[in-house]
């Protein structure tokens, strides 16, 4: 998707906008992508933890600079490609931080409540996400979920043998409830919005233009 942003943002229809909610936080995610790549790659474990936040700040910073309403080819070509990514990175970001639980070889006890907190910082990214009206990021979110609790239908030999066959069937369930939890709350927001919600009017008694996001998840 980023590829696409890389080819438009260059058009002069666009270079203007991408610039002014883009600037420097694509170089600076880009560079700390590159760093996480090698870090993960050399088992640093918890130094690429670190870079995975560096990778997730600019893009939030980015996400956040996008959130006014825009055309629906701006929002496809310069917003999409960063709110899906950065979906995938606040994932990806609690993913790595179990990952450095299991590569210090914490007790199971620890592993678990790791999990559990994990599920928990999903949720309300999820709902933020959603009181943001970026429903890209919570669909991504709710597709991490339902992955989790697929993997965990049938477990590793790892987690089989590092947890009990209760405690992650529990796991199991509650990423299986909170995928479709996540789509409900995402469902409702936008039935509200766009159907429920009286616009305000603007001081000349115009309605005001239609957020983008709700464009992108009611339309092909």
């Amino acid at each position: 998707a980023e590829f696409i942003f890389s080819v438009v943002q260059l058009l002069p229809k666009y270079r203007e906008t991408a610039i002014e909610t883009v600037r420097y936080n694509f170089i600076l995610f880009c560079v700390a992508q590159g760093i996480w790549s090698l870090l993960f790659g050399a088992e640093l474990i918890l130094l690429s933890v670190l870079a995975m936040v560096a990778i997730l700040i600019p893009l939030l910073q980015i996400v956040r600079s996008q959130e006014s309403p825009v055309p629906l080819d701006i929002y496809w070509f310069l917003q999409f490609p960063f709110q899906i990514h950065c979906g995938w990175i606040i994932a990806a970001t609690v993913l790595n931080i179990n990952v450095v639980f299991v590569a210090q070889e914490f007790a199971a006890y620890n592993q678990l409540t790791a999990a559990w907190l994990s599920l928990i910082i999903v949720f309300v990214a999820a709902v933020s996400a959603v009181q943001r009206k970026v429903w890209v990021i919570a669909f991504v979110l709710a597709w991490a979920s339902f992955g989790i609790s697929n993997e965990l239908k049938d477990p590793s030999q790892l987690i089989v043998t590092t947890f009990e066959a209760d405690d992650v069937a529990d796991v199991q369930r509650v990423t299986n409830i909170l995928t479709y939890v996540i789509l409900v709350i995402v469902l409702i927001g936008i039935v509200w919005e766009r159907f429920i919600k009286k616009p305000d009017e603007d001081e000349d008694g115009q309605p005001p233009y239609h957020n983008a996001n709700e464009h992108t998840a009611l339309d092909p």
